[in-house]
């Protein structure tokens, strides 16, 4: 198996929003192809029908990535549109120096409030010994990443974090994730959210959560070169089978193009999204 260029325990679930961690894709594959940047249309559909030519044009959002020469993302650029208008724009450019954990502070180039921006934005707490300690700017909820794992433990997370019950617990780092979850009453998990990975190169091969009253596992599938090609979240409700989301990769020269995302409930199938990803190569 080889890693995406796609960092999937990141990108398409919950860390996607957490600004402050901008580590969608895999710095040591943006590094090793020269991208020095990358364009990401998104399309979203409300009925069956697929992407006309004369829809292609009209993207609901654009954001461009732009990566310095280590591979890791200095600067972001978010654009929504509405009718091929765009109707607000976010620029975001990083620090120079991205944390093991993946956290890279960010200046913005206008302010928000929790209620208009879907996004988490942390800064960074002084840290302890054994843990790396954030605070999300809009909530104030707590986010405590415990890189090692002999203290992955009930009693010792409770004294290392003393958590609340909406603050967010982290096994490893947001690079690369082994559980986040958060807990109540020193032992009770809610939102937990787990990443099984290849042991021989530590590829990402599942994810598994629970949201009320579902569970979701998330398994990748791989082409005969050991890149991935998609994945499928099967939902479960009660042990029951009640639909899956299809999200199909299109490779080339062994980089996504094009994604789509399709529901499946029984024979019928949905389309509800298409990506494009453009990339912009260095010239050595």
């Amino acid at each position: 198996l080889e890693h995406n260029i796609l960092n999937l325990a990141s990108i398409y679930s919950q860390t996607e929003k957490m600004i402050s961690f901008p580590v969608l894709f895999n710095d040591s594959v943006v590094k090793a192809m020269n991208i020095t940047s990358i364009e990401r249309l998104e399309f979203y559909h409300v009925s069956d029908s697929v992407i006309t030519e004369n829809e292609s044009n009209l993207p609901n959002k654009k954001t461009n990535y732009y990566f310095d020469e280590q591979g890791q993302v200095k600067k972001m650029i978010i654009g929504n549109y509405y009718d091929n208008r765009m109707i607000s724009s976010i620029e975001m450019v990083f620090s120079n120096k991205q944390e093991e954990t993946g956290f890279s502070s960010l200046k913005t180039n206008e302010t928000w409030n929790s209620d208009e921006f879907p996004y988490a934005q942390y800064f960074q707490l002084p840290r302890s010994k054994h843990l790396y300690r954030f605070e999300n700017l809009q909530t104030k909820n707590k986010l405590y990443i415990v890189p090692n794992k002999k203290h992955w433990k009930p009693l010792v997370i409770d004294t290392l974090c003393k958590p609340n019950p909406n603050d967010l617990i982290v096994w490893g780092s947001l690079k690369q994730p082994i559980k986040i979850y958060q807990v109540k009453d020193l032992v009770k998990e809610s939102n937990v959210r787990r990443f099984t990975y290849d042991k021989k190169n530590q590829v990402l091969k599942r994810m598994d959560w629970n949201d009320e009253p579902f569970q979701i596992h998330r398994t990748f599938q791989f082409n005969q070169q050991g890149l991935c090609k998609g994945f499928v979240d099967s939902t479960f409700s009660l042990g029951r089978f009640v639909n899956a989301a299809v999200y199909e990769f299109e490779l080339k020269d062994k980089l996504p193009r094009k994604i789509t995302k399709k529901i499946k409930i029984g024979d019928q199938q949905r389309l509800i999204f298409e990506e494009t990803f453009t990339y912009t190569f260095s010239v050595k």
